[in-house]
């Protein structure tokens, strides 16, 4: 198909300038999408598998229909997006009496059954065998083709039908979302299939140009030319399985469906349509299923919570620049100190010993610990480290730390000591025996997510925390930490199941973060924080509801018992004080508080996973592919020592 060019003219109008603009066509943003073409390869070297396009001699072509699902879907998403055919999809209406939709695009009975059908088809393709594209699909995108010319976006007349493309383009989108069925997760890999070829190809294709880019932005923003140790590990994670460009848009697998609105995150089970690089990405760390072997989701995890620090000074809040003193707008900068506990930070491996003998009472009262969870600012980055060093060194079933599967937590430093925000988060492999060796080994995967929001703390928090001592009252007081680049990371760390971590403001801010989070639909968001007692009432009780109720996550919030004390024991006329650490929510609609009593060291917060039957909004089922965490019990963890909180 040829380029159509934009075109555009200035007019003059009653003494003024008018600009008219050509509309984006189909045609246009199938170009601008793939703008080498369509047609793409598989092929194997001696580095293995690699994705390349196939340019012909006469130039890229776009008559063949994207061999990826991943692409189809995301050229298709767009069209239905930009479109805005994808508020008039609906499902067959066989109610008497409702309402007639106004242009909505409606699959028949026929049609629904043909395209689950279509997309096994392409799904189930066998590498080397003789197999043929679904012809269905190549139909389809013909049909597709012969709107090149037409508008992307048009204003309708009165009565006037939607545009034949649409249904052509909800169709073919249909097909790739359920061709990309458990894409992402461990258990759907087929060896001979021609689908996890393709998977297998990109990941190996944009390896080595994930890693540069990673290591590029860290230097770039650590201001360091010589990194020695990586935040993340880029080669575990990828921000889009699309090959169209990641500056237009990036495509994820998914976790979660949303059962309510009119959105695309709606009409997809397995894959989701994110933003651009630009403003933010979330990484998918789905790790490879030959090293780790991921527990099923229905086995019960057992969280421990650690609510350090156990005791918060007011020291431990400090200006860093002198406020401006301008009477209209008194504020300024201030910084948090890790000044708490004995001989921390200096001794990190001391508290990564104490939150060890905490798993091990943990696991004699509530079971196996599998997961480990400390609030925002929590740890230093050196005690994150000993944590995950006597993790990876637990390879004896009598280890208190044997069953952990994954460990988040609040950090003050990155890897190269550069002081900021951030959530640190591991997924660990279980114990197994090295090649030709008796030995027992873990491997872990580590990503460094930063905050995205700075916490601004103005006279009322002054007061309710105690601080006035280190921040003047009547100033407001800026966090002054960097803001990096919008990253957020997804770990696949149950067969079906992923978490994502937030931090404090982060969990607030409806910005592109959030459309990542929505649309992706981990089952756990884990919301780290250093805030007040956690009742349902307060901010992040009423945020962690709106994400329980679309996409349906499940959200555990986590604060200090340290400044939930300063909170409690300064509560405003009229407030029962309660000491709660953490907020449960999820898509059941049950809230629980986790409040703990005097001398609490821990909490073990123990969850069942559960199969969920979600339908998208045109009425497709996922045959109980989804998983969702619900509450089961939390008990107290005690245990005397010399960081016993009062």
């Amino acid at each position: 198909m040829p380029r159509k060019k934009s075109t555009s003219h200035i007019s003059t109008e009653n003494a003024g300038v008018q600009f008219v603009a050509s509309p984006v066509t189909v045609g246009d943003l199938i170009v601008r999408c793939f703008p080498e073409g369509t047609q793409i390869e598989v092929l194997t070297d001696e580095s293995g598998l690699r994705i390349e396009k196939v340019v012909g001699p006469a130039g890229p072509s776009w008559k063949e229909a994207p061999r990826f699902p991943p692409d189809l879907f995301a050229i298709c998403g767009l069209l239905l997006n930009l479109s805005g055919a994808v508020h008039h999809t609906g499902s067959p209406n066989k109610l008497a009496g409702a309402h007639p939709a106004h242009r909505s695009i409606v699959l028949s009975e026929e049609t629904r059954s043909v395209l689950p059908k279509v997309a096994a088809d392409w799904r189930n393709m066998k590498v080397g065998g003789r197999d043929e594209f679904p012809p269905f699909i190549a139909e389809k995108w013909r049909e597709l083709l012969s709107a090149w010319p037409q508008p992307v976006f048009k204003v309708f007349k009165p009565g006037e039908k939607t545009p034949d493309w649409w249904t052509i383009t909800l169709e073919l989108f249909v097909i790739a979302d359920e061709a990309a069925l458990s894409l992402g997760f461990q258990g759907s890999e087929n060896s001979r299939s021609k689908l996890w070829a393709f998977y297998q190809a990109y990941l190996a294709s944009n390896e080595k140009e994930s890693v540069e880019e990673e290591r590029a932005e860290e230097e770039a923003e650590n201001d360091d030319q010589h990194v020695t140790e990586s935040d993340t590990d880029p080669a575990t994670g990828r921000y889009t399985l699309s090959t169209i460009s990641p500056d237009i848009a990036c495509v994820l697998p998914k976790s979660r469906t949303a059962q309510v609105g009119c959105t695309l995150r709606s009409l997809s089970h397995h894959l989701a349509l994110v933003p651009p690089r630009g403003l933010a990405r979330a990484y998918w760390i789905a790790p490879p299923a030959e090293i780790f072997k991921l527990r099923d989701d229905t086995e019960p995890l057992n969280l421990l919570l650690v609510p350090w620090p156990y005791d918060l000074p007011a020291s431990s809040f400090k200006p860093e620049t002198s406020f401006n003193d301008d009477p209209n707008h008194r504020w300024g900068w201030f910084g948090v100190r890790q000044n708490w506990g004995p001989d921390l930070p200096e001794n990190p491996r001391k508290l990564a010993k104490h939150i060890e003998l905490l798993a091990e009472v943990g696991a004699k009262k509530a079971g196996p610990i599998h997961g480990i969870v400390l609030p925002e600012m929590a740890i230093t980055y050196d005690t994150f480290k000993a944590i995950r060093k006597l993790i990876e060194e637990a390879t004896d079933p009598n280890d208190a730390f044997y069953d952990i599967e994954l460990l988040v937590a609040g950090v003050r430093t990155n890897s190269l000591g550069k002081a900021g925000n951030y959530a640190a988060a591991c997924i660990f492999s279980r114990p197994t025996r090295k090649k030709d060796s008796l030995d027992l080994t873990r491997l872990s995967i580590l990503h460094l997510q930063p905050k995205h929001h700075r916490w601004r703390i103005d006279a009322r928090q002054v007061a309710t925390y105690g601080i006035g001592s280190s921040l003047t009252a009547g100033v407001t007081w800026w966090e002054n930490v960097p803001l990096l680049s919008r990253r957020i990371s997804t770990f696949v760390f149950r067969r079906g199941s992923t978490f994502i971590p937030l931090i404090c403001e982060d969990l607030a801010r409806l910005e592109p973060v959030h459309d990542l989070v929505r649309s992706i639909g981990p089952t756990i968001v884990f919301a780290l924080l250093m805030d007040g007692p956690q009742v349902p009432a307060r901010w992040p009780g009423r945020y962690a509801m709106g994400l329980a109720d679309d996409p349906g996550c499940s959200v555990l919030t986590l604060s200090s018992l340290g400044i939930v004390n300063r909170a409690v024991d300064r509560p405003p006329p009229g407030v029962e004080p309660r000491r709660s650490i953490g907020l449960w929510r999820d898509e059941t609609g049950d809230t629980r508080e986790i409040v703990v009593a005097p001398g609490t060291c821990a909490v073990v917060l123990s969850l069942s996973g559960q199969r969920v039957n979600e339908f998208t909004v045109d009425g497709r089922s996922d045959g109980f592919t989804a998983r969702r965490w619900v509450y089961s019990d939390h008990i107290a963890i005690d245990h005397a020592c010399e960081f016993q909180p009062k």
